[in-house]
């Protein structure tokens, strides 16, 4: 059974279908609801406006805010129950334009470790059992 398959048989009533993509729509998971239950009693969702703020810092400080987490952050292992989430929609049928062991993009902003980019590595990882992987970590303070 693939990894959508696994989705649909076990999360049906959290999976549903996005409206006006182009060029086609396509299945998504509500992420808050699947890590609800996968890390039950945590609170691992950041409201919108932080990763609004963090995204426009880093456009002022690098130009850009995704090349400037892997041009500047570190490499290192990460667990996913640690993680900070702000994605409510994930796409089950995998990443489209990356490789599934690339490490995704975390920003360390204070206490928080804030996933920016990797939600459909995450989500593979989660379905593998598998609860580290590897990041660039990029400290910013805002």
């Amino acid at each position: 059974m693939n990894h959508s398959e696994l989705l649909k048989n076990n999360y049906s009533d959290i999976i549903h279908s996005t409206v006006n993509r182009s060029p086609e729509n396509y299945e998504v998971i509500r992420f808050d609801k699947f890590l609800d239950v996968i890390f039950p009693d945590s609170n691992v969702f950041i409201p919108w406006e932080i990763i609004q703020k963090i995204r426009i810092a880093l456009k002022q400080k690098y130009g850009n805010d995704s090349n400037c987490v892997k041009e500047y952050g570190v490499l290192k292992s990460v667990n996913l129950a640690e993680l900070k989430y702000y994605q409510q929609d994930v796409g089950i049928n995998g990443p489209m334009h990356t490789q599934i062991d690339e490490p995704v993009f975390v920003i360390n902003n204070g206490s928080q470790s804030i996933l920016l980019n990797g939600y459909h590595r995450v989500l593979y990882h989660i379905l593998n059992e598998k609860l580290q992987i590897n990041s660039y970590a990029l400290t910013v303070n805002i």
